[in-house]
């Protein structure tokens, strides 16, 4: 049994892990299509608005947008974002931190957080730069776990205790709706959401 001490960082775990779980993304393209067909259903995205993904993993939101759009996808993970690079053309960028991302002000229609965001400490400085983002109208989708459900429990629990890099997410709960507001969001969904053929928890913002 192994279990880390202290919490990594995004970068640090998936420059570690980053190529094996794009292969895994590689082999079954489809596993997560529920999760990406969800939140993108949410976001409303129309033919012609920038779509900025962060944190983007390999890239694979892409696979499931079927209009034409701006996809602007940001991480810190140098690994992850060289493997997602041999597949996708999108823009990609690649920053130390995404509270400050070398964007400009008002220059997204959609920004897009699929179950990365739990493993970054400062979540309230990310919602500070997605708003800093957005046009006039524009969206934020953040879609992770949530605090007691049983993917909370397999993840911070079972998968801490036995893997070798253990999990400590932070996840969503009561007071991200109100960090969002603090921040200056309207927030107008706030749902936990079972997945139709895993039932999963995800809890979309």
């Amino acid at each position: 049994m192994y279990k880390t001490s202290t919490p990594e960082s995004y970068s640090s775990i998936f420059n570690r892990r980053g190529k094996q779980y794009h292969q895994a993304m590689v082999d079954y393209p489809q596993a997560r299509r529920k999760e990406f067909e969800t939140v993108l259903n949410l976001l409303d995205i129309q033919s012609g608005m920038t779509l900025c993904d962060v944190p983007s993993g390999g890239c694979y939101v892409s696979h499931f947008i079927t209009v034409p759009t701006t996809l602007i996808s940001v991480e810190t993970s140098e690994v992850f974002m060289r493997q997602a690079q041999t597949l996708h053309q999108q823009r990609s960028l690649i920053c130390d931190n995404i509270t400050n991302m070398p964007l400009a002000a008002a220059s997204i229609d959609r920004v897009l957080s699929l179950a990365g965001l739990h493993h970054v400490e400062d979540q309230v400085g990310f919602y500070q730069e997605a708003f800093r983002l957005l046009r006039p109208q524009g969206v934020f989708c953040v879609a992770d776990v949530r605090v007691g459900s049983g993917v909370d429990g397999f993840l911070n629990e079972f998968v801490d205790r036995h893997n070798s890099m253990g999990h400590t997410g932070k996840f969503l709960c009561d007071r991200t709706t109100t960090q969002l507001q603090s921040v200056g969001f309207e927030v107008r969904y706030a749902e936990p959401i079972a997945a139709e053929q895993d039932q999963q928890d995800l809890q979309a913002l």
